[in-house]
C-alpha cells in the first residue's frame, strides 16, 4: 500500500529563530510533492528580525463579542491573548520591535 492510498499527509512543526523560513517551506513542499501527499505547516515560528518582511502577527481565531448570544459558546484563548503576547514578549521583554511598530 502506498502512503497516498492512506490519504496521509506530511505535517511539519516549523519552529526556528533562523532567518530561512522560505527554504524551510520549500523543503516541506518538496517532501510533500515527492510523496504525492498534501503538506501542512503547523506552528510556523519565525520570530527573528530578518524574517519580519515575510511574517505578520495575527490570529486564526474568530473574534466574538463577549456579550449576548456569544456567551453561550466558548472561544479559543488566542482571541484575547495574541496581541498581549506580542506586546509583552517581543516589545517589552525581548525589545525586538518598538511599540509604535507593534500597534501600527
Amino acid at each position: 500500500m502506498r502512503i497516498v492510498d492512506l490519504r496521509a499527509g506530511y505535517v511539519a512543526h516549523m519552529r526556528s529563530e533562523a532567518n530561512r523560513p522560505l527554504e524551510a517551506l520549500d523543503e516541506l513542499i518538496g517532501i510533500a510533492l515527492g510523496a504525492k501527499v498534501h503538506g501542512e505547516v503547523y506552528h510556523l515560528k519565525a520570530a527573528g528580525e530578518a524574517n519580519w518582511p515575510w511574517i505578520a502577527f495575527g490570529s486564526d481565531a474568530e473574534s466574538s463579542a463577549p456579550e449576548g448570544v456569544f456567551l453561550k459558546s466558548s472561544t479559543h484563548p488566542r482571541v484575547y491573548g495574541n496581541f498581549a503576547r506580542l506586546l509583552c514578549r517581543y516589545v517589552r521583554d525581548d525589545k525586538l520591535i518598538t511599540l509604535p511598530d507593534a500597534v501600527a
